[in-house]
């Protein structure tokens, strides 16, 4: 897959995933892509006073999930780690975030 199919691959499921979590009043705050780190990304999400910080390390295969209460967008964030678990090598877009929207609703208090 070249560098133009992936990162479309990415956004359409970054897409399915968010349409997902709206049918749980979940919303993404926040999304940073790194194509060229093993195509690793970061994901702020949640409800606008307690957010959720999912993260996916593509060399690693790591996907963790943290925590924290806001006070309002400006507030600097303290994460505390919820969980992580490791992801089977070459998951497909779609594939890892199935198992994101499971880690999240697993695990999430909102």
């Amino acid at each position: 897959m070249n560098d133009a199919e992936s990162s479309a691959s990415f956004v359409s499921a970054l897409a399915a995933f968010s349409k997902s979590l709206s049918e749980s009043e979940i919303a993404i705050y926040g999304v940073a892509y790194d194509l060229l780190h093993f195509g690793s990304w970061t994901i702020e999400l949640g409800k606008r006073h307690h957010r959720l910080l999912l993260q996916w390390d593509g060399k690693e295969f790591l996907m963790s999930l943290s925590e924290c209460n806001v006070s309002d967008s400006q507030a600097p964030r303290e994460w505390k780690l919820v969980t992580e678990e490791s992801v089977a090598e070459h998951s497909e877009d779609s594939e890892l975030f199935r198992a994101a929207e499971n880690l999240v609703l697993e695990n999430a208090d909102l």
